[in-house]
Parts: C-alpha cells; structure tokens; sequence
C-alpha cells in the first residue's frame, strides 16, 4: 500500500494539468498513489471528492497548475507534518512562472520550517479526515483560506517549509477579480463573523512585509477570530540564530 495519495484538483484536463502531472513523476520519491479526477465542479467539492478517495492517512492536494517542484519534495512536506504533532498543513514555498516567490513564502529562508505566517492552499500536505472543505463557496477562492482556518480553530498550526519549492503556472494570468468572489466573500464573512470589508483578498496586489499579508490567514482575521498561536509561532529548525535574528525582525517590520 502506498504511504501518501497524491492528489491534483482539477476542473477540467489542459495543458497545465499535464506539467503537473509530469513533475510529479519526475520529481516525487515517496511510495505514493496519484490520483486526478477532472471535475467540472466547484475546487471544495472536489477537493472533498478526491479525499474520500484517497487510501492512504496522510495525503497532498496540489491545484492542476503546479511545476518544477523540487526532487523529493513529497517525502519533505510529509517528514515536516511528521515532525510536529501540532502541525495541522504544511505547504512549500510557491513562486510564479518568472521565478519570483510570492506572499508570505518571500520571508521563509531555504533552510528553515516556518510556522505562524499564512500559508496558501495551492499545495497542502495534511491529514485526511481531520477538515473537511466547505463545498458552500462557488467555483474557488476562499475555500482554502476556510479549510485553513478550521485547522487552526481545531488547535493546529500552519507550517511552511522552506527547503520545497513549487511554481504556480497561472499565478501571472490573473489580473481581476472573478464574478463570483463576492458572494465568496460574503459567506466567508459571515461564516467567520465578520464585515465583509475586513476581508481583503490580496491576490492582486503588492506585498510588502509579513504583516501586509491580505490574502488568506492574515493576522489579522485570525487574531479577529481568537485563533492565532501567538508565542507559538516561531522558526522551528533554522538552526543559525543569526539568520533566525535577522528573519525575526523581517518579520516585526
């Protein structure tokens, strides 16, 4: 039996879904199943389809427009949820097709596991049965962030681990918000009590500090909703206290 089921959410096969597909062969070392199912339906319902099938406790979810990962990444992210119980998802350091990492992965160094920074649903390692997603929101967007929060509600914490790394094809390709935000907006809001204006999605704006994070698990909205770990968020094995020094006040800027 395989230790890990691999699977890429997909609405419908294109050629985005097959450099996924063939990054993971090239570049995955784990015993591992892979499964991709295109589904013309919403990313939560299908993400909770390819989880219920799924044979094996720890799985990774990849949207259908992720590449160039990095030899072994599979066994990394699973080595990292291992290592620390509290670890509820544990996501790689993302960049777009022009190499530049984006959000929050800008301040994870490549030899370090981060937690207590948002971390993005376009690949997750996690449990299987713990979460499920909200098949309530339309299409995509703000099913991830939900999914994420319910974790840290649920007493877990969200890690990145910068020793992986991932581009995310469409990444450039978006340039306006889509139709249905919105309502995606409005339930999200409503569901995490909330005004509607105090959830900025920051997909298409400038990052600039740690704490400019509007896309996802700010910390703002989970200090707003009595969830964010506080002291319990650190660098847990950079291992240079220099750098650790150095990133610390990167992030207090």
């Amino acid at each position: 039996m395989a230790d890990v089921s691999i699977l890429v959410r997909c609405f419908e096969r294109n050629e985005f879904t097959d450099h996924t597909l063939a990054s993971i062969e090239a570049t995955a070392t784990s015993n591992y199943e892979l499964i991709c199912s295109p589904n013309r339906a919403s990313a939560p319902i299908n993400s909770n389809l390819l989880i219920n099938k799924a044979q094996c406790e720890r799985v990774i979810l990849l949207d259908d427009d992720i590449a160039f990962l990095s030899r072994g990444w599979d066994e990394r992210l699973l080595e990292t949820l291992a290592r620390y119980p509290k670890m509820g998802c544990v996501s790689p350091r993302i960049a777009d097709v022009e190499g530049r990492l984006l959000g929050p992965y800008r301040y994870v160094r490549d030899d370090c596991v981060v937690t207590g920074f948002e971390t993005w649903g376009a690949v997750l390692a996690f449990q299987r049965g713990v979460i499920r997603y909200d098949e309530a929101y339309e299409r995509t967007l703000c099913d991830d962030t939900d999914f994420l929060l319910q974790h840290l509600q649920a007493g877990y914490l969200l890690g990145i681990d910068g020793a992986v790394n991932v581009v995310h094809l469409r990444e450039l390709s978006r340039q306006a918000d889509p139709p249905w935000l919105a309502k995606n907006i409005e339930y999200f809001a409503k569901k995490w009590q909330m005004a509607s204006h105090q959830v900025a999605w920051g997909e298409y704006t400038e990052w600039r500090s740690p704490d400019d994070c509007t896309v996802g698990l700010v910390q703002a909205l989970a200090a707003h909703v009595e969830l964010w770990h506080g002291d319990e968020s650190a660098i847990l094995n950079a291992g240079d206290p220099e750098a650790d020094a150095a990133l610390d006040e990167a992030r207090a800027e």
